[in-house]
C-alpha cells in the first residue's frame, strides 16, 4: 500500500491545481451584456416575458452583494439615423421610428432602469473613460444584430479586462446569437448565453432552436441555465 509519503505526494499536486483554479476564478473578470431590454423591443415579447425580466433583475441585484460581474453593459437599438445600419434596408423603422435616441420606446425597462443606470455612456467612435469603481454600468449603443459591429464594445471589454462575458435580453434567435457568435470570435471570450434570462418574440420553438445551435457553434458550455 502507499506509506503516508506516498499519499501526501499523490495529494499535493491535486490541492495545487485546486488551488489554482480556485485563484483564477477569484480573479476573472466578467462581464454581462444585456442586450435590447428596451420599451418598443420588450412590447413584441410574450413568450416568458415576465420571467426574463425577473430573472434579470435578481441578477443585478444580487451583483450588488457578490460583484460576480465587474463589467455591465446595456447594449440596446441606438440610431440617430438609418444610415447607422444596414439593416435599415431590410426594417424601414430602423433609425426612423425605432431605436430613435432620447425617445421614449428605445429606453430601457422601467423594471431594470434603477439597476442599469449607466456609469459611462458610449455612442460612436467617441473616446471614452473608464470608471474607477468596479463593478461598473456602461451603456453601449447598438447599430446591428450584433453588439460589436460597429460599436466600442470590444474595445470597452478589453480596456477593462474582461476575461469571461455572460449574454441576457432578447432575441435569442437573433441578437443574442449573432452577440453570442461575435463576443467569442471578435471578442475572443468564453461566451455564455444565460437561458433562463433569454427569450425571442419568436416564441418557444425559435428560441429552442437557438439555443441548440450556440452550443453547435460554440460548445456545450456556451449555455447556461443560470449564474
Amino acid at each position: 500500500g502507499l506509506s503516508v509519503l506516498g499519499v501526501l505526494l499523490v495529494f499535493w499536486p491535486i490541492q495545487d491545481m485546486a488551488r489554482s483554479a480556485s485563484a483564477a476564478a477569484a480573479c476573472a473578470r466578467r462581464a454581462l451584456i444585456v442586450i435590447d431590454m428596451a420599451v418598443e423591443q420588450m412590447a413584441n415579447i410574450s413568450w416568458r416575458k415576465h420571467d426574463i425580466v425577473t430573472y434579470q433583475r435578481s441578477l443585478l441585484e444580487q451583483n450588488n452583494d457578490t460583484h460576480f460581474f465587474d463589467v455591465i453593459v446595456d447594449c440596446r437599438l441606438w440610431l440617430h439615423s438609418g444610415h447607422e445600419s444596414t439593416l435599415s434596408w431590410v426594417y424601414p423603422e430602423w433609425g426612423t421610428t425605432l431605436g430613435i435616441p432620447g425617445s421614449a420606446g428605445a429606453d430601457i425597462i422601467p423594471e431594470l432602469k434603477e439597476l442599469l443606470r449607466p456609469d459611462i455612456w458610449i455612442d460612436q467612435e467617441e473616446p471614452f473613460k473608464l470608471p474607477e469603481k468596479r463593478p461598473f454600468n456602461a451603456f453601449v449603443a447598438k447599430k446591428h444584430y450584433s453588439c460589436f459591429v460597429d460599436t466600442q464594445l470590444k474595445k470597452l471589454l478589453t480596456d477593462a479586462e474582461v476575461s469571461e462575458a455572460y449574454l441576457v435580453g432578447i432575441n435569442t434567435d437573433y441578437c443574442v446569437f449573432d452577440t453570442a457568435l461575435d463576443c467569442q470570435a471578435r471578442g475572443r471570450l468564453p461566451t455564455h448565453v444565460i437561458e433562463s434570462g433569454v427569450s425571442t418574440l419568436s416564441g418557444q420553438e425559435a428560441h429552442i432552436a437557438a439555443i441548440d445551435l450556440t452550443r453547435r457553434h460554440l460548445g456545450f458550455d456556451s449555455v447556461v441555465d443560470k449564474v
